[in-house]
């Protein structure tokens, strides 16, 4: 689905390199969280991947494309984005105008049009709310709505950067409620730019980057449970894990249905 060769990137010339001969791939249909602290590349990874940005040196193919200045506009209806913080990229006057944007760039008919933007304020439970001022809406809606508005344009590859960083714990449970079942439909690839361990452990595979290199690709069990890799990327353990490593009796687990089995036991 999306190839990355031999990509370096420095945002000044001759300046420190923000990702150094980066190679990775995403496949088809998987949910992949890039980790990393603040500095480590992974949000410029995000920013090449989506074309917002032109590496140094390197190739970015997108599904059979080769990302450039001519395959643009071609690579980005394979790619949807919603950002951290999404009063950034609404448009509409209403929740529906912001859905309906995407598709009517497209010269969908108003039927077509309406049966996709209720299907998907349905799915991301804001049918109630399809005349109100996306400025009006609680941090997690707004995300919902974001989420609903890259749905309409039905990319194949999906990009969330620090989604649920701005929201409060409702917020943040219904987006990734949300997210979860997008992946479950295998339909998408997901890629998570975040630093929630909560959120990452979610993902089938974690893309771990530090000073703009990878130092880890693998599982969320692999890569968490490898401490030198935690100590180098400065990546935080998940509640569940601090939680269960603090109970006698327990073994430390990632996964909260598990740490309940135990604790029942």
């Amino acid at each position: 689905m999306i190839k990355v060769k031999n990509v370096t990137f420095a945002y000044n010339e001759g300046g420190k390199l923000a990702l150094n001969d980066i190679n990775v791939s995403f496949e088809k249909g998987k949910y992949i969280a890039i980790l990393g602290h603040n500095g480590s590349g992974k949000s410029t990874l995000s920013k090449i991947l989506t074309g917002i940005i032109k590496p140094t040196s390197g190739e970015v193919w997108i599904k059979d494309i080769l990302l450039s200045k001519k395959t643009l506009n071609e690579a980005r209806k394979n790619i949807g984005i919603i950002f951290q913080n999404p009063d950034n990229q609404f448009v509409g006057a209403t929740v529906e105008d912001d859905i309906a944007f995407g598709l009517e760039n497209k010269r969908m008919s108003p039927e077509k049009m309406r049966e996709i933007i209720y299907d998907l304020a349905k799915k991301v439970d804001m049918f109630e709310h399809l005349e109100r001022e996306p400025q009006n809406l609680s941090g997690g809606q707004k995300q919902r709505v974001a989420i609903a508005s890259i749905l309409a344009l039905d990319p194949s590859i999906i990009i969330f950067d620090e989604v649920t960083s701005m929201l409060d714990p409702k917020g943040k449970s219904d987006v990734l409620t949300l997210i979860r079942d997008i992946q479950q439909t295998r339909e998408k690839t997901l890629i998570s730019i975040t630093h929630d361990m909560d959120e990452a452990i979610l993902a089938d595979e974690l893309l771990v980057l530090s000073n703009g290199k990878v130092i880890a690709q693998g599982s969320p069990q692999e890569i968490l449970k490898n401490k030198e890799i935690i100590e180098k990327a400065k990546i935080d353990s998940p509640f569940i894990y601090k939680l269960s490593s603090k109970l006698k009796g327990i073994s430390p687990t990632y996964d909260a249905n598990e740490l309940l089995e135990q604790i029942c036991k």
